[in-house]
Protein backbone atom coordinates (compact mmCIF):
# COMPACT_ATOMS: atom_id res chain seq x y z
CA UNK A 1 0.00 0.00 0.00
CA UNK A 2 1.40 3.39 -0.67
CA UNK A 3 1.58 5.68 1.72
CA UNK A 4 0.03 9.05 1.97
CA UNK A 5 1.51 12.29 0.92
CA UNK A 6 1.73 15.34 3.25
CA UNK A 7 2.26 18.94 1.98
CA UNK A 8 6.07 18.88 2.91
CA UNK A 9 6.07 15.20 1.49
CA UNK A 10 4.53 16.33 -1.86
CA UNK A 11 6.98 19.60 -1.88
CA UNK A 12 10.30 16.92 -1.48
CA UNK A 13 9.39 15.16 -4.39
CA UNK A 14 8.65 17.83 -6.68
CA UNK A 15 12.02 19.74 -5.33
CA UNK A 16 13.63 15.91 -6.27
CA UNK A 17 12.00 15.49 -9.23
CA UNK A 18 13.07 19.01 -10.44
CA UNK A 19 10.66 19.32 -13.60
CA UNK A 20 10.73 22.28 -15.31
CA UNK A 21 7.76 24.69 -13.84
CA UNK A 22 7.13 26.04 -16.96
CA UNK A 23 5.67 22.60 -18.50
CA UNK A 24 3.48 20.98 -16.14
CA UNK A 25 0.77 21.97 -12.81
CA UNK A 26 0.05 19.96 -10.21
CA UNK A 27 -3.61 18.73 -10.13
CA UNK A 28 -6.12 16.93 -8.33
CA UNK A 29 -5.59 15.86 -4.78
CA UNK A 30 -2.03 17.32 -4.07
CA UNK A 31 -3.07 20.73 -4.92
CA UNK A 32 -5.53 20.86 -2.34
CA UNK A 33 -2.98 19.61 0.16
CA UNK A 34 -0.74 22.15 -1.40
CA UNK A 35 -3.66 24.78 -1.46
CA UNK A 36 -3.82 23.34 3.02
CA UNK A 37 -7.87 22.33 2.37
CA UNK A 38 -6.85 18.63 2.48
CA UNK A 39 -4.16 16.78 4.53
CA UNK A 40 -2.81 14.42 2.45
CA UNK A 41 -3.10 12.59 -0.71
CA UNK A 42 -2.21 9.08 -2.14
CA UNK A 43 -0.50 10.46 -5.03
CA UNK A 44 0.96 13.41 -7.22
CA UNK A 45 -0.89 13.79 -10.48
CA UNK A 46 0.72 16.39 -12.77
CA UNK A 47 -0.58 17.88 -15.60
CA UNK A 48 2.12 18.12 -18.83
CA UNK A 49 2.19 20.03 -21.83
CA UNK A 50 1.97 17.41 -25.12
CA UNK A 51 5.72 18.14 -25.85
CA UNK A 52 7.12 17.61 -22.27
CA UNK A 53 5.15 14.17 -21.94
CA UNK A 54 7.30 13.03 -25.06
CA UNK A 55 10.02 14.68 -23.27
CA UNK A 56 9.20 12.63 -19.73
CA UNK A 57 8.05 9.36 -21.56
CA UNK A 58 11.94 8.85 -23.39
CA UNK A 59 13.74 10.67 -20.76
CA UNK A 60 12.41 8.20 -18.40
CA UNK A 61 11.65 5.22 -20.14
CA UNK A 62 8.40 4.86 -19.40
CA UNK A 63 5.65 3.50 -21.05
CA UNK A 64 1.37 5.03 -20.71
CA UNK A 65 -0.57 2.79 -18.40
CA UNK A 66 -3.62 4.07 -20.08
CA UNK A 67 -4.31 6.81 -22.94
CA UNK A 68 -2.53 9.92 -22.36
CA UNK A 69 -1.22 8.68 -18.26
CA UNK A 70 1.84 7.76 -17.19
CA UNK A 71 3.28 6.74 -14.12
CA UNK A 72 6.87 8.38 -13.44
CA UNK A 73 6.98 6.98 -10.12
CA UNK A 74 5.10 4.72 -8.01
CA UNK A 75 3.03 7.68 -6.31
CA UNK A 76 3.79 10.31 -9.27
CA UNK A 77 1.31 10.22 -12.34
CA UNK A 78 1.19 12.96 -15.35
CA UNK A 79 -1.29 13.13 -17.50
CA UNK A 80 -1.83 15.24 -21.11
CA UNK A 81 -4.95 15.59 -21.56
CA UNK A 82 -6.41 18.69 -19.38
CA UNK A 83 -4.86 22.04 -18.37
CA UNK A 84 -6.30 24.03 -15.26
CA UNK A 85 -7.85 27.92 -16.14
CA UNK A 86 -6.26 29.30 -13.58
CA UNK A 87 -2.88 28.25 -11.84
CA UNK A 88 -1.41 29.41 -7.82
CA UNK A 89 2.22 29.42 -7.37
CA UNK A 90 2.91 27.79 -4.16
CA UNK A 91 6.01 27.74 -2.67
CA UNK A 92 7.45 27.90 -6.13
CA UNK A 93 4.97 25.47 -7.91
CA UNK A 94 2.65 26.31 -10.46
CA UNK A 95 -0.38 24.47 -8.81
CA UNK A 96 -4.42 23.96 -10.38
CA UNK A 97 -6.76 26.84 -8.67
CA UNK A 98 -9.46 25.37 -6.19
CA UNK A 99 -11.89 26.21 -8.54
CA UNK A 100 -10.04 24.09 -11.08
CA UNK A 101 -9.73 21.24 -8.64
CA UNK A 102 -13.44 21.33 -8.29
CA UNK A 103 -14.73 21.25 -11.61
CA UNK A 104 -12.37 18.64 -12.42
CA UNK A 105 -13.35 16.45 -9.41
CA UNK A 106 -17.20 17.35 -10.67
CA UNK A 107 -16.17 15.92 -13.96
CA UNK A 108 -14.07 12.54 -12.87
CA UNK A 109 -17.14 12.02 -10.15
CA UNK A 110 -15.24 8.85 -8.89
CA UNK A 111 -16.04 8.51 -5.36
CA UNK A 112 -12.92 9.66 -3.65
CA UNK A 113 -13.75 12.94 -5.78
CA UNK A 114 -17.03 13.14 -4.44
CA UNK A 115 -15.68 12.46 -0.93
CA UNK A 116 -13.09 15.60 -1.39
CA UNK A 117 -16.02 17.58 -2.96
CA UNK A 118 -18.04 16.77 0.58
CA UNK A 119 -15.36 17.69 2.46
CA UNK A 120 -14.99 21.15 0.56
CA UNK A 121 -18.63 22.23 0.86
CA UNK A 122 -18.01 21.57 4.85
CA UNK A 123 -15.20 24.14 4.91
CA UNK A 124 -17.00 26.28 2.26
CA UNK A 125 -14.89 25.99 -0.61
Amino acid sequence: MIDMLTKQEILSNLKKLDLDVTQYVVISGASLVLHDLKECSHDIDLVVTKQYYDELKKQYHIQEYKKGCCKLEENIEFFREYWPKEIDWIEGYPTASVADVIALKKQLHRSKDLEDLMKLKEIGE
